[in-house]
């Protein structure tokens, strides 16, 4: 990774080694926030009851998601119209 500009090297050949994210205590919960937000931008709402999941409902289908850390359940119901 080359040197953000204003930073002064002692050595013109040196690079900055870039630290891993998951030794961080904040990614998780970054990771969670960017992730409530897409699935919002997507059109599932939040549960009151339960943060860690997700519920996307249309005129024939529901769609729930369930997120644990960075595990996923997801499921999807399709809702038939029976014509009597």
């Amino acid at each position: 990774m080359k040197p953000p500009p204003g930073l002064s090297l002692p050595q013109p050949n040196l690079v900055c080694k870039l630290k891993s994210l998951y030794g961080l205590k904040q990614v998780s919960h970054n990771w969670n926030q960017k992730l409530t937000l897409e699935l919002l931008l997507l059109g599932y709402t939040q549960s009151s009851a339960d943060h860690s999941l997700f519920v996307k409902k249309s005129a024939s289908n529901i769609t729930t998601l369930l997120v644990y850390v960075d595990d996923m359940v997801l499921t999807a119901i399709t809702l038939l119209k029976l014509m009597l």
